[in-house]
């Protein structure tokens, strides 16, 4: 067993005392650290006027033994100028096993502006828990070292430097997926991976217009592979634009031969920990002893399963891709997401079932010519139930395709090696329309009834989720609620419900009185677009830097009547928006008054899965004005 060391230097303290006296008072200060690289210090806020931070130089090197020990080293030096930045970086944490890494400080200190090198103290290295590991038994190895750097100051530079070393047999093979910026500018950015020759190194740069080489380099029976980026702007993520692997500079590595050596691998854990297991196959008798064939035994063990087991998500909880035996897992109830399948996968086993397992990754992130841990999602199970086969996510339960786990790929070796594919549609993909009718009639004692018919099609509903009568009342009762404030679900019907559409009448009411201003009643139409809590947009800052991402392209349609007693006057009417459009879509809001009649026509159309900072400042404008208060209010009251 290995344990954390941090090792500095012999005379630490007298060199830095040295340094510093040599650096005190100049202007430019060019260091030499580590390997002979050199680092321009002086660079800061003439370079990068606009910046909170900027990362001056970042190295992270990689290199496998012959015999498969893994060591990283990961070293960065930033400049905070100003004091924004130092929640971002003054405080990192590391990640390792104790069980079967050595982590090691190879330097950790500030640079301060006037030369003074300060050492991070023994006191301010802390131990903590990683968050999505505390508590789990299986675990309790993984830990963190906080590095809590000292005198921060405008314009100080935090230097650190760690190495990872993994045992050999651990990690299968050397992989990573990295993001090559950061939120903030990267002046210098290196990366190097060092292979023996007898393996293969396999990657891929993309979203970057320089791929950075690499440049090779063989010594000793083995290669050298390096990338250098230099002036990586900062590319800081905001609410809803794509996750980093598709806006940001990436490098994918790995060793692994090819995808189909990495889905056996997987599948093959997996199976072999789906082993009979007498206290599963005892619970699983008991919970369907009720259900008479195989499809609703199956549905019973997947609910069960999914409700009560306790999934652990963190990467480095299958790192090495193998898995406790069932026996274990099920004892526990807790594990990660292969043990979960090969959990499930026993108990359709001991029903006698037939079974095969899929490994599921990212659409948007896997690489078929590059293989890496990041792009992995799940582990699917198909059980053939005797009337066709379903596909079972262990945490989601009964997958439909296109359901709502789109972008997603399941992956399959069949008997001659060949890499089979199931592609799963989100139901946002086809066309996802919402459209509301209805009249609602005003009372002069301030209660409200009314009837509202609902049209559903695409990412609107999930038929699969739908499938209760309870869940079909909560979808209603959302809904209503989301279009009239006030207002219950009296009864409805479902008229239809398929893959295609969802129609239902809902008959709805309100409990009490209408909110009161002075003798007036106020009658409020939500919050705003219904469509809005299905598919939301970041609506509440104005200034936007990137793309933002939709679930997809959607399109909601508002046709409601409100009729109100002839003794009843209006003293407030919902306000016009006129039509708005773009290439994006158009917005809009009719308002047609008679006596006692109002007729309220509102639409949203959005054409597109992803517009541009313009785009979008058009369409949160024009949708901001529909969720203004003078868009949704009406007033009315007796005659006096």
């Amino acid at each position: 067993m290995h344990h954390s060391v941090f090792t500095f230097p012999f005379n630490q303290h007298l060199i830095n005392r040295t340094i510093s006296l040599l650096c005190l008072g100049l202007m430019f200060v060019l260091c030499r650290v580590g390997g002979g690289q050199h680092v321009d210090l002086s660079i800061g806020s003439d370079q990068y006027p606009e910046d909170d931070a900027v990362i001056l130089r970042w190295e992270q090197h990689w290199e496998m033994s012959p015999s498969g020990q893994i060591t990283r080293i990961d070293h960065k030096w930033i400049k905070l100028l100003n004091r924004r930045a130092i929640r971002r970086y003054a405080d990192p944490r590391i990640d390792y096993s104790t069980a079967t890494d050595e982590m090691k400080i190879l330097v950790a200190r500030t640079h301060l502006p006037d030369g003074t090198i300060l050492p991070v103290p023994d006191y301010s290295f802390n131990i903590a828990s990683p968050s999505d590991l505390s508590g789990w038994p299986e675990y309790v190895d993984w830990q963190q070292t906080i590095v809590s750097f000292s005198g921060i100051v405008n314009d100080c530079i935090l230097e650190l430097a760690y190495q990872v070393t993994t045992e050999a047999g651990v990690l299968p093979w050397l992989d990573a997926d990295l993001r090559l910026d950061s939120d903030d500018p990267v002046h210098t950015r290196i990366v190097s991976v060092t292979i023996p020759d007898e393996y293969d190194l396999h990657f891929q740069v993309s979203n970057c217009a320089d791929n950075g080489g690499p440049s090779n380099h063989r010594i000793d029976g083995k290669t050298q592979f390096t990338w250098r980026w230099d002036r990586l702007a900062g590319t800081p993520g905001e609410p809803q634009s794509y996750p980093w692997y598709q806006r940001c500079p990436r490098l994918q590595f790995t060793s692994c031969d090819s995808a189909g050596v990495w889905i056996v691998k997987i599948q093959q854990s997996v199976d072999q920990a789906a082993v009979s297991n007498d206290d599963l196959t005892q619970w699983i008798q008991e919970i369907t002893e009720d259900e008479l064939d195989a499809a609703a035994k199956v549905e019973k063990v997947t609910d069960s399963l999914k409700s009560t087991f306790n999934f652990i998500h963190a990467l480095r909880s299958y790192r090495s891709w193998n898995c406790r035996n069932v026996g274990e897992v099920f004892q526990t109830n807790y594990g990660n997401p292969m043990e979960a399948a090969a959990l499930l996968m026993s108990a359709y086993q001991s029903l006698g079932l037939t079974c095969r397992s899929y490994v599921a990754v990212d659409s948007m992130r896997w690489d078929d010519r590059v293989p890496t841990g990041s792009a992995f999602s799940a582990v699917v199970i198909e059980v053939d139930t005797g009337e066709g086969t379903q596909l079972v996510h262990p945490e989601r339960g009964i997958l439909h395709n296109p359901g709502s786990w789109g972008q997603h790929t399941l992956l399959h070796l069949d008997s001659q090696g060949t890499t089979q594919s199931i592609v799963l549609a989100d139901r946002s993909d086809s066309a996802s329309n919402i459209k509301i009718t209805g009249k609602v009639t005003l009372a002069e004692d301030g209660t409200a009834a009314g009837t509202i018919q609902l049209h559903c099609t695409g990412g609107f509903y999930d038929p699969a989720r739908l499938d209760s009568a309870d869940a079909q009342e909560s979808f209603t009762k959302r809904l209503v609620r989301n279009l009239l404030t006030g207002f219950d679900l009296d009864q409805y019907s479902v008229v239809t419900l398929s893959d295609q559409a969802l129609q239902i009448e809902a008959q709805v009411k309100t409990s009490e009185p209408l909110d009161q201003l002075g003798d007036h009643y106020v009658l409020t139409f939500g919050n705003g677009p219904v469509s809005l809590s299905t598919y939301p947009l970041p609506l509440e800052r104005s200034y936007r830097r990137t793309d933002v991402h939709l679930k997809g392209a959607f399109s909601e349609s508002v046709d409601l009547y409100i009729e109100w007693p002839e003794t009843c006057t209006i003293g407030i009417v919902p306000a016009e928006l006129s039509n708005v459009t773009g290439s994006w879509g158009s917005v809009g809001q009719e308002i047609h008054q008679e006596p006692t009649l109002l007729r309220l026509k509102r639409h949203l159309e959005v054409n597109t899965d992803l517009l541009n900072p313009i785009e979008f400042d058009q369409l949160r404008s024009a949708v901001n004005a529909l969720r203004s208060t003078g868009a949704l209010k009406m007033m009315y009251g007796k005659d006096s």
